[in-house]
């Protein structure tokens, strides 16, 4: 199987940034990764119902709602829309989607090649967060376990708030260099390092 590679990995200029120190003290701590496998399941006016047996099989009660991650195993279930949900999963888990799956009324979508993660971390992670989207960072509406579905200089992207100090950003592989260079620009007053993930 081809090893997936970072979209980074022949950016000069990103990997430039992984050897400047802007300030002695780091206010946050960035990393880029692969999501693993990344399906999209799908379905029309009965989706609910044509699901179950599938998010069953890997241990879900429902479709769950549209800012609140579920969980299980290692599952992570997002539901994006009306009709379509996003399983963040591991190759085991997909095993079980793929048997239970019915492919006429729900189809299976592979993202797993078109996405990828930034993570962006550090005690003012909330003030970071919001140079980036017009949303509320703050803990008492965005808690974590909750993600949301915005726009990052018109780029479509879902922010997952996984602890406290700490976001992931799925982005379309395709516009990963551009905001990786935003975050970095934005990080430098406050200095940043470049965590291996």
């Amino acid at each position: 199987m081809p090893e997936i590679r970072s979209p980074l990995a022949m950016n000069e200029h990103a990997r430039l940034r992984e050897h400047e120190n802007y300030q002695s003290h780091t206010g946050y701590q960035l990393s880029e990764y692969a999501p693993g496998l990344l399906i999209q399941l799908a379905g029309w006016d009965d989706f609910d119902e044509a699901a179950k047996p599938t998010l069953k099989s890997i241990g879900l009660d429902g479709l769950g709602d549209y800012g609140t991650v579920q969980l299980s195993n290692d599952v992570s279930c997002f539901r994006i829309a009306p009709e379509k949900i996003l399983l963040r999963v591991d190759q085991k888990s997909f095993s079980y989607i793929f048997e239970n799956a019915d492919m006429e009324s729900t189809p299976l979508i592979d993202l797993s090649h078109a996405r990828w993660i930034i993570a962006v971390q550090g005690e003012q992670v909330e003030d970071l967060m919001s140079q980036l989207a017009a949303l509320d960072f703050s803990m008492t509406t965005f808690p974590v376990g909750n993600f949301k579905q915005s726009g990052i200089h018109q780029i479509a992207v879902l922010i997952h708030r996984v602890a406290v100090d700490r976001f992931e950003i799925i982005v379309p592989l395709n516009w990963t260099v551009s905001l990786w260079e935003l975050i970095c620009e934005l990080a430098k007053p406050s200095g940043y390092e470049i965590k291996e993930h």
